[in-house]
């Protein structure tokens, strides 16, 4: 964040899994202490499930029903903090869509968990928030273990 500005917008990248659920209780807190608004941000990772072979309107309609679960659980939460937040879910390639929200939001920050859901493609573990890290043109705080 910039030397004298408080945050306006964080988004945290969640994906159902135990560390984006760690990620996301660490920039909610984050988001009340400062008074920034939250945006949680899903990616439909359609690349890995077409590596995978999957039925492609199957695994898409079973992502957009996650996403929005995952998103709305999220939103909940922060408003029962006090935060404004919202949601978004967007389709394609985890790092690249995070990196394109925050430019999109002028995110001040982004929070992402130190591994997700890249178990099922047989991903570097990491990968995602590894290229956040490389690729972000905002600050990225990893999160890991417990939020």
């Amino acid at each position: 964040m910039s030397e004298g500005k408080e945050a306006r917008t964080i988004i945290v990248a969640i994906d159902g899994s135990a560390e984006a659920r760690n990620a996301s209780a660490y920039a909610l807190s984050l988001a009340r202490d400062l008074g920034a608004k939250l945006c949680a941000l899903y990616v439909m990772d359609t690349h890995t499930a077409r590596s995978l072979g999957l039925h492609l309107i199957e695994a898409i309609r079973e992502m957009n029903q996650e996403g929005d679960s995952v998103i709305e659980g999220v939103v909940q939460q922060a408003r029962q903090l006090g935060v404004e937040a919202d949601g978004l879910l967007v389709e394609g390639k985890p790092g690249e869509e995070i990196c394109k929200a925050a430019a999109a939001r002028r995110a001040d920050m982004i929070v992402v968990g130190a591994q997700g859901k890249s178990a099922l493609a047989g991903m570097v573990l990491g990968s995602v928030s590894e290229y956040v890290i490389h690729h972000a043109q905002r600050p990225v705080l990893v999160v890991r273990g417990q939020g």
